[in-house]
């Protein structure tokens, strides 16, 4: 019997690693995202460190204040950030 395609031959056969790297890429997808988001969090918690060791007790609170109310945005989007043209 003669195959009907040369890719449907054992010889003619391209070898494809793409089908098996899918699932692979989607836990290391998964794997990354975590990791990024710990990063986020350990960043975002030296910057709150920071700001109560470096401002003074009187400005503590304003500081603080700002510091979630610049950080918001950018983590949920919920404002978009301005667009140069």
């Amino acid at each position: 019997m003669t195959p009907a395609c040369a890719s449907d031959s054992p010889r003619g056969r391209r070898r494809n690693p793409g089908h098996r790297m899918i699932p692979n890429g989607l836990w290391l997808l998964a794997v990354a995202m975590v990791v990024v988001g710990m990063a986020a969090s350990v960043f975002s918690l030296a910057r709150q460190k920071y700001l109560t060791e470096a401002v003074p007790v009187a400005f503590r609170a304003r500081a603080l204040s700002t510091l979630g109310g610049v950080s918001r945005p950018r983590r949920d989007g919920s404002i978009p950030l301005p667009v140069r043209r």
